[in-house]
């Protein structure tokens, strides 16, 4: 399994992977994951949740310059994007696009 295959995996666990470390966090560990800083509990714009899903859909069909394009955007958008971060940072891992 090559390093883009696998990449369009995790991209399709990591919804579903949110819910479970949110239930983890809070069962677990007693950390409430809504207990959140005043910077955190900015909403983020609908538009970068849109790109944001956009560049998950191009990261699951192994199109790592739109999906670059698209987390890019979110994150002038919503520069806090842990998320949008993340899967920048995973992008430009598969791309080679490392320091």
């Amino acid at each position: 399994m090559d390093f883009v295959t696998t990449l369009r995996i995790l991209a399709g666990f990591a919804l579903r992977f949110s819910a479970l470390a949110a239930l983890f966090f809070t069962v677990l560990l007693g950390f409430d994951p809504h207990a959140l800083s005043a910077a955190q509990k900015t909403r983020v714009p609908a538009q970068a949740e849109a790109l944001y899903a956009q560049g998950m859909q191009a990261l699951q069909r192994g199109d790592l310059l739109a999906a670059e394009t698209a987390f890019e955007k979110v994150l002038r958008l919503a520069p806090g994007s842990a998320e949008a971060h993340n899967s920048l940072g995973w992008v430009l891992l598969a791309q080679e696009k490392v320091d």
